[in-house]
């Protein structure tokens, strides 16, 4: 949308002061031509806006089309600002990926990330010659252990579903699958890791598990081996009296007492304290 030239340029011949500075800076727009303006156009602004965009109580020029189509040009060069830096985050960003795989693949320096990726691609399934990954593997893996299940994230998953795809067959029968996991203990979503993923994929593996007549055992731990009853007495009652303002606390404290049992004689050194 055009500025009203001929608008403001009767409020300049009508202004009672017109040396003040803000009809100074109209009467040097109104002048200036179109390749000018872009170099004033700050001192512009500031006539009708504040400095973070919003329009002024009391705007120095009393044109309110003016005032209006100044905000909507200040919010899209705002716009258009932010995109430019991302534009150019990015392209850094995406030159600094680059050349730290490029080292990485020279060196033959691999982070565990790149590790999982890696071999997740090999295990992926082949139409016709099934997973590479697997079949070089296959028969020098009998057992698969997964401690911290509920922080295992899903391309993790994926790697451990293509290795144990084979184990659950009449003829495999002697090849385990042994997971451990509390999904009240996850702390790596920021990894990508979904607590539930560990609950749906035990439900998978019982399935797989059970039709070919192997058999599947979903074993419940109530007993701690960590603390004794007067400290974990002492955490749960310091739990309920502290005021937490999180309310994802209260599940927890609902479900501590009831499913957790501390024994002392599983100890073979006596009392602990």
């Amino acid at each position: 949308m055009a500025f009203d030239k001929v608008g403001l340029i009767e409020i300049l011949q009508n202004a009672k002061d017109p040396e003040s500075s803000a009809n100074r800076i109209l009467a040097r727009w109104v002048e200036s031509p179109a390749s000018i303006r872009p170099l004033i156009l700050e001192d512009y602004t500031r006539l009708f806006l504040t400095r973070d965009g919003s329009p002024l109580k009391k705007a120095k020029v009393d044109h309110p089309g003016e005032s209006l189509r100044m905000e909507r040009l200040y919010r899209k060069r705002n716009a258009l600002g932010i995109a430019q830096k991302s534009l150019t985050l990015f392209a850094y960003g995406q030159r600094i990926f680059w050349n730290t795989n490029a080292s990485k693949t020279m060196m033959a320096c691999w982070i565990m990330t790149n590790l999982i990726e890696k071999n997740g691609s090999t295990a992926q399934p082949h139409a016709e010659y099934g997973s590479l990954g697997v079949i070089q593997l296959d028969g020098g893996i009998d057992h698969i252990l997964i401690d911290e299940a509920q922080d295992t994230n899903p391309p993790q998953w994926q790697v451990i579903l293509s290795l144990a795809d084979d184990f659950f067959r009449p003829d495999k029968a002697h090849r385990t699958l042994f997971v451990v996991g509390d999904a009240k203990q996850s702390i790596y979503s920021f990894q990508g890791a979904k607590p539930e993923d560990f609950a749906t994929l035990r439900d998978h593996f019982s399935l797989l598990s059970t039709k070919p007549g192997q058999t599947w055992r979903d074993v419940n731990l109530s007993i701690s081996f960590r603390s004794t009853p007067r400290s974990s007495d002492l955490w749960i009652k310091s739990l309920r009296i502290i005021p937490f303002s999180v309310k994802s606390w209260r599940p927890i404290l609902s479900s501590i007492s009831p499913t957790v049992r501390i024994t002392r004689e599983a100890s073979p050194c006596g009392p602990w304290f």
